[in-house]
């Protein structure tokens, strides 16, 4: 009877470190390669070739902003695809200005 309690505390443990990290998938993904997750914005979602999903946001990587494109893989976790590159806000102010 032990082992059925402890393998089952096992499985509920596991289960439930994979929700939470399922969920925090996003800002793991961002914070993992430096970037930041506090001002995120969602600009495009969609489905790839591959079936999929992805999403294209804007975020800062230090004071810099940046365009990434995360994918959602087959276990459920976001993982960043592409990097869009990084424009500083002055590099920004002056393509604005014309």
């Amino acid at each position: 009877m032990k082992k059925v309690y402890i393998i089952s505390l096992i499985g509920i443990v596991a289960a439930a470190a994979y929700i939470v990290f399922s969920i925090n998938s996003l800002s793991i993904a961002l914070k993992s390669n430096g970037y930041t997750y506090e001002d995120v914005l969602v600009l495009e979602r969609g489905i790839n070739d591959n079936g999929n999903k992805f999403r294209i946001v804007k975020t800062s990587k230090g004071d810099d902003l940046a365009l990434v494109c995360i994918e959602k893989n087959n276990m459920g976790f976001w993982t960043l695809a592409c990097t869009g590159g990084i424009t500083s806000p002055v590099h920004t102010l002056f393509l604005l200005a014309g």
